[in-house]
């Protein structure tokens, strides 16, 4: 296990340009203060702004410890391990992750695991914009794995999002889901206005009452039995969800009809 103590506490951003457990845990703490970084326009060295300790050698699991907030790309493109960060956190935490385990005791910025293609990201603050989005331009977010968010979480969460679970303790902002392809996404303390704007495929659900576009029709009212395997999965990570949830009937919402008109939301009766 290797261990890194940020000291960093300037206000200019640092962006982490490698942070994978499976490629720490082949290299000597030299190595490791060696690995490059860019703080604010400069390249320098990882040194510069962690102290570095190798607990036991071999291991794929880091743990981060102090202010980290200033700190981009934590997590970015990891492909297997556990990172574990006792902080707040920069933008594009776990951004095009393919693997592994990303736990975030404190807040993630925006970009939250952008077009991340596997693994678990675990929240347990909150998250600010564009969770598991597609970055702009790009055709597709998040294509596989689950992120997890304890707290709240800004809008776009999902954006472009074409496989994949999120799910949110806390409320949601306004376009969840928008431009979604494929996946699931549950709010568990509601959304913002214009869920699901432009949907092609996918699920979306909310626990609570939250606004539906007027582009999505009633079409059904029935027992989802999949929700439950769902939620059983969502409680062994943590999350609280109410048990009268598992048996809840629902109401079918198909839309977006502006689009190809294949997605769902999904909310209790």
């Amino acid at each position: 296990m290797i261990r890194l103590f940020s000291r960093w506490n300037s206000t200019t951003p640092v962006e982490m340009l490698e942070c994978c457990p499976v490629r720490f845990a082949t290299l000597s703490v030299g190595e490791i203060e060696h690995l490059p970084i860019r703080v604010g326009n400069l390249d320098t060295h990882l040194g510069e702004v962690f102290r570095v300790q190798v607990a036991e050698s071999g291991v794929p699991h880091i743990e981060i410890e102090g202010d980290c907030a200033r700190i981009k790309r934590l997590g970015a493109a990891m492909s297997g391990g556990t990172l574990h960060i006792h902080s707040h956190v920069g933008m594009h935490a776990g951004a095009h992750m393919s693997g592994g385990n990303l736990q975030i005791e404190g807040n993630a910025a925006d970009w939250l695991g952008a077009e991340m293609q596997s693994g678990t990201i675990q929240v347990r603050g909150s998250a600010a914009n564009l969770v598991g989005a597609a970055y702009l331009g790009n055709p597709k977010g998040m294509s596989g794995g689950t992120i997890l968010i304890h707290g709240t979480a800004g809008s776009e969460v999902g954006a472009k999002m074409r496989r994949g679970t999120i799910a949110v303790q806390g409320a949601i902002g306004q376009f969840a889901g928008v431009q979604m392809i494929a996946g699931s996404i549950f709010a568990f303390s509601g959304w913002g206005e214009h869920a699901g704007a432009n949907l092609k495929r996918g699920t979306l659900f909310s626990a609570v009452n939250s606004p539906l576009p007027p582009t999505f029709h009633q079409t059904s009212r029935y027992n989802p039995s999949f929700l439950s395997i769902y939620f059983k999965k969502l409680r062994h990570w943590g999350l609280s969800i109410p048990t009268e949830l598992d048996t809840a009937t629902v109401w079918r919402y198909r839309g977006d009809w502006l689009a190809l008109g294949q997605g769902e939301i999904l909310v209790p009766v």
